[in-house]
């Protein structure tokens, strides 16, 4: 007569197993794109504009002399109501190599954007500085300031090679801070 129990299933670790799966693959869902920022509840009634990229640094990048350069910013509105954007333009820039192609679209709806392009075209090397103003009816920000830094080098490599920009402009530091530094 065989006195061994029969074996016991653990039915305990089981069950944690599926409970841990389950939680795994909710996690996972949610991390992969399950929940977004647009789910985030609206705080601000009125309009609030908030740009992804401020200020905008252009200076690691090695734009050259007689090169175009776009660069796109991405305007949110972060309110109830509807953002209405009035105007964009440039001002209290270094040297004329700047200009703003448009603003799409010029209302943006709750937790939209609106897309600034605007156009870098440097004719001589150096350093450059402007700042985007972005007019709307934004409680925050009615006038929306974005400092732009940019550095223009030679076309010709050989002058390029031995190109010195000196130091940044004292506009691309605020109390002391950097505005855009570059890793070495």
């Amino acid at each position: 007569m065989n006195t061994r129990p029969a074996p016991r299933r653990n039915w305990a670790s089981r069950k944690t197993a599926v409970a841990l799966f389950i939680v795994s693959a909710t996690i996972a869902a949610t991390a992969c794109g399950g929940k977004d920022d647009d789910d985030d509840p609206i705080v601000y009634d009125k309009p609030q504009i908030l740009p992804d990229n401020s200020p905008v640094c252009l200076n690691a990048l090695e734009i050259k002399v007689d090169d175009d350069y776009g660069q796109n910013v991405i305007l949110r509105n972060d309110g109830r109501q509807q953002l209405v954007i009035q105007e964009a333009r440039i001002s209290d820039a270094s040297r004329d190599f700047f200009s703003i192609e448009d603003i799409v679209p010029k209302t943006v709806d709750t937790k939209d954007s609106a897309i600034l392009r605007f156009h870098y075209a440097p004719t001589a090397p150096g350093w450059d500085t402007a700042f985007l103003n972005v007019i709307s009816n934004a409680e925050n920000f009615p006038t929306l300031r974005i400092f732009v830094l940019a550095l223009a080098i030679p076309s010709d490599p050989e002058a390029a090679a031995e190109f010195d920009p000196g130091p940044k402009p004292d506009e691309a530091f605020t109390n002391g801070q950097e505005a855009c530094r570059t890793q070495n």
